[in-house]
């Protein structure tokens, strides 16, 4: 019985001599974990290096957006305002230029219109001296001119009567005893203008004697009866006598 009871005491402790071994052997596990955990922070390098090589590689596209960024900045900030304020004073100089021009034009026209006689013609111009002083009497031309003036004045011709006197008589103006230069002559004609305003018989007097051709008007009759006007003038021209 005492064998009995050494060998029953003695099985128990075989027993327990495996779970002692597996405690102690799992103890290398746990540090082998806690060694693991602590090497798995060196991973950042990586990063940093992944990084600097994406920098290195793209280093021009990002300096060029980065001054792109800069010259926007700078537009916006800085040189947006002070182009607002070059075109405003732009603006400004451009219409004191335009106000000074308009001054100019009408300093201009005014200096025209104040030319008088022949030397002023608003709505003609002197292409020729035959135009102002034709050799001969050109009397068709005398027809077409006061025909177109009549017409623009919104006088109505009823008649035209046209008389070249002789070389001996039209030297003289007896009407005011004025001697024609040498070589000059006249055409004498009567208008025969039908009842029209005043208006439109002093514009017509107006045009006759602007015209290009040298023309003077010498007398103007009123008829009451049939209440038209008769207007006598002098067509000059130069003489081949």
């Amino acid at each position: 019985m005492n064998n009995t009871d050494t060998q029953n005491q003695t099985a128990p402790m075989k027993a327990t001599q495996p779970a002692t071994i597996d405690i102690v052997g799992a103890v290398p596990e746990q540090g082998a974990t806690s060694k693991e955990s602590k090497k798995k922070p060196k991973a950042a390098p990586k990063l940093t290096s992944f990084m600097l090589q994406w920098f290195r590689e793209y280093y021009y596209w990002v300096t060029g957006v980065a001054c792109f960024v800069i010259v926007v900045a700078g537009y916006v900030l800085a040189l947006s305002p002070k182009f607002s304020q070059a075109r405003s004073v732009s603006g400004i100089e451009f219409q004191a230029v335009h106000t000074e021009r308009q001054k100019l034009e009408q300093t201009l026209s005014y200096v025209t219109k104040l030319g008088s006689g022949k030397t002023a013609q608003s709505a003609r111009t002197i292409r020729d001296v035959d135009d102002f002083l034709p050799l001969g009497p050109a009397t068709p031309q005398i027809l077409t001119s006061l025909e177109s003036i009549a017409r623009e004045s919104g006088a109505v011709i009823d008649g035209i009567e046209l008389v070249i006197p002789e070389e001996d008589e039209s030297k003289k103006d007896s009407d005011s005893d004025i001697v024609l230069p040498a070589g000059v002559a006249f055409v004498e004609v009567t208008l025969a203008i039908s009842a029209s305003p005043y208006d439109k018989l002093k514009t017509l007097l107006s045009n006759i004697e602007s015209n290009i051709r040298l023309m003077d008007v010498i007398a103007v009759v009123y008829s009451p009866i049939g209440k038209s006007y008769t207007i006598i003038l002098r067509a000059y021209y130069l003489s081949n006598e």
